[in-house]
């Protein structure tokens, strides 16, 4: 699907949620209006985990970085949602971008669990009802804890984390096409 952004670059993100798009934006809320979904800072066009990342990192940064996030706005748009690896895989490039400033027990914990999701899912091709909650919830708890340690280091790290995730996510669809491994450390690395 493509979707007109015209409107991407003459609008202005700022923090926060807002009630109406006249009222300001934040990165997702622009992105449910240029994809013509209802008003809302979780549009369905975007994985719910790169949407989380982009909600924390909007309201962690000013207004010029901010905007210099606009442009990665379709790519978030359109990559693979419905794809079981792509939560485990965005809070993965997070939790590298993390890692790669601070050696941290807790985010390699995060980073272990999730490549186990990542190894059920090859194994057995889903996951459990129980299971797949257990790892929603392990890809939401990894975004927020990256973020928080990634924002030790400035906005410009977290406009990267956020750089790097969306690269990530799109990575996904790309090894879709051309039928490679929908993940590992090479497609986590790549979008890096």
């Amino acid at each position: 699907m493509t979707y007109d952004t015209t409107p991407l670059m003459s609008l202005h993100p700022s923090r926060g949620r807002h009630t109406t798009a006249t009222a300001g934006v934040c990165l997702m809320e622009l992105v449910s209006v240029v994809a013509g979904e209802p008003f809302t800072d979780h549009p369905q066009c975007v994985h719910p985990a790169l949407a989380l990342a982009a909600r924390v990192v909007n309201d962690q940064v000013g207004d010029t970085v901010r905007q210099g996030l606009v442009p990665l706005l379709p790519e978030m748009m359109s990559g693979p949602r419905r794809d079981l690896r792509a939560g485990p895989v965005i809070a993965l490039s997070c939790l590298d971008t993390a890692l790669a400033r601070d050696d941290d027990r807790r985010l390699r914990a995060h980073r272990r669990h999730l490549l186990a999701y990542l190894g059920r899912l090859d194994e057995r091709g889903s996951l459990g009802r129980i299971t797949e909650l257990r790892c929603r919830l392990a890809v939401f708890t990894a975004v927020r804890s990256a973020a928080a340690r990634v924002r030790l280091h400035g906005q410009a790290c977290l406009a990267q984390m956020l750089t790097d995730a969306t690269h990530t996510y799109s990575a996904i669809d790309a090894s879709q096409r051309s039928g490679a491994p929908q993940h590992d450390g090479a497609l986590v690395a790549a979008a890096g």
